[in-house]
């Protein structure tokens, strides 16, 4: 080593993060006393109406305020230790990251994005820059490298706060627009350096840039709790799934196997084209309305009657079909409720058991299971944007028990749905709070 070191931090676990900028070191009064207006840039008179943080509103080009992708300027030697963090280790709903998994230098100095402790992350590829995977690098060693993937953002912080950047960056009309300047084919389009260069940032001082991102930091970890509650109790249903069938991977329980295809009705693909959004109407799913056995409706994107007609038209969505992600964020499925009206956007795939075979609580968690991040590869195809070929899922093989287990497993299931719902209302009213203060915060009104 050559003076490399490791950050002691205490791991996250998926709970809230940090309440500061406690990556970019500390405080300390800038040159321009924390008040953006003193630093170099241009300002812009704006409706108060829409804005107001005073009679004008200063504006800054986003890289005029921070560093876009920078180069690594530090000299490390081929044995020293980074942190190495794939795309799959950048958690969307938080926005935060694992610490990442030690490598040498050596190991990922050629073919991988270089980035530091406390930098921002950008993923720039489509699905995972739509689903939210905006995060700040909370990693175990001083310098990291991920996939070539990512933008990387290093916030000037004599100028503006990273807590505060990040939750900009994460704003949904931002993350829209970043859509709408993608460019590339379809399936391998990314969004470019210059839509983040041209970006525009505003900027109320330093003090009050750090009290916003405090208030949302504050908010983002009552949200986190409740969904660890959430995945505790779907750990729960895994337990007894286990007790009850077994190791669905290795089919411990010796049960009959058949086709997917044999034990469904359908196994529909989703339309391959880009819905046509509407500010209301009929939910269109993405994969980020898609966790490990649940939904997630902190961001939802809505279509046209007519859109949602045509989007239908290979099968419309039913109570019990599972709705599957099979590009992009893989290992995450629900099932359709009896009062939920919707079609599916792209990446998805609906499958309808056939309930003389298969229960939709019990398909779910061997779905679930088979198409782990860890277990999925097998099935991956793709060299770039790996997915799940439906052809392939078509032809998955499926464990068969007798329906009386699998209607045990349900009761059992339901059980532990009244206890979810009770969590999943508790986290409606808490995203829908982190949004309105979200909004709130970047018009000057919090």
């Amino acid at each position: 080593m050559s003076g490399v070191g490791v950050k002691a931090k205490a791991s996250k676990g998926g709970g809230a993060p940090p309440l500061a900028s406690a990556p970019e070191g500390p405080r300390r009064t800038p040159p321009n006393g924390g008040d953006p207006r003193n630093a170099p840039g241009i300002e812009r008179d704006l409706d108060l109406s829409q804005l107001s943080h005073g009679s004008k509103i200063f504006v800054r080009k986003l890289s005029d305020i921070s560093e876009i992708n920078p180069r690594l300027t530090a000299s490390l030697g081929k044995n020293d230790l980074v942190s190495f963090l794939p795309m799959a280790e950048v958690t969307a709903e938080t926005g935060t990251t694992s610490q990442g998994t030690d490598r040498t230098y050596t190991e990922v100095s050629k073919g991988y994005t270089p980035f530091k402790h406390g930098d921002i992350l950008v993923a720039k590829i489509t699905p995972c820059f739509e689903n939210g995977k905006i995060a700040q690098a909370d990693i175990a060693q001083s310098f990291g490298f991920g996939s070539t993937e990512f933008h990387v953002i290093r916030a000037n912080t004599d100028i503006i706060d990273t807590r505060y950047l990040l939750h900009f960056l994460r704003l949904p009309k931002v993350r829209l627009d970043g859509e709408r300047r993608m460019t590339g084919s379809a399936g391998q389009k990314r969004v470019p350096e210059s839509f983040l260069n041209d970006l525009d940032i505003f900027l109320p001082p330093l003090p009050e840039q750090r009290r916003i991102a405090e208030v949302l930091d504050r908010v983002e970890g009552l949200r986190a709790k409740r969904r660890n509650s959430l995945v505790l109790l779907e750990n729960i249903s895994q337990g007894i799934f286990e007790t009850l069938f077994g190791d669905p991977f290795t089919n411990s329980g010796n049960w009959t196997k058949r086709r997917l295809d044999e034990c469904s009705n359908q196994i529909n693909d989703c339309p391959h084209s880009t819905p046509v959004w509407t500010e209301q109407g009929v939910i269109c799913l993405r994969t980020s309305n898609l966790s490990e056995g649940d939904w997630n409706w902190s961001d939802k994107r809505f279509v046209s009657e007519s859109t949602f007609i045509e989007r239908s038209k290979r099968g419309r969505l039913e109570p019990g079909d599972i709705v599957l992600s099979r590009e992009g964020t893989v290992g995450i499925a629900a099932i359709v409720g009896s009062d939920m009206r919707m079609c599916m956007g792209q990446r998805l795939v609906q499958v309808r058991a056939d309930t003389s075979l298969l229960l939709p609580e019990f398909l779910l968690k061997y779905l679930l299971s088979v198409t782990s991040p860890v277990r999925i590869s097998q099935f991956m195809v793709g060299s770039t944007s790996q997915h799940l070929n439906v052809k392939d899922l078509r032809a998955l093989s499926i464990p068969v028990p007798p329906l009386n287990l699998q209607q045990e497993f349900a009761r059992c299931i339901a059980a532990a749905e009244k206890l979810k719902a009770s969590h999943r209302a508790s986290l409606a009213q808490l995203d829908a709070l982190f949004a309105s203060l979200q909004h709130r915060a970047f018009r000057g009104e919090l």
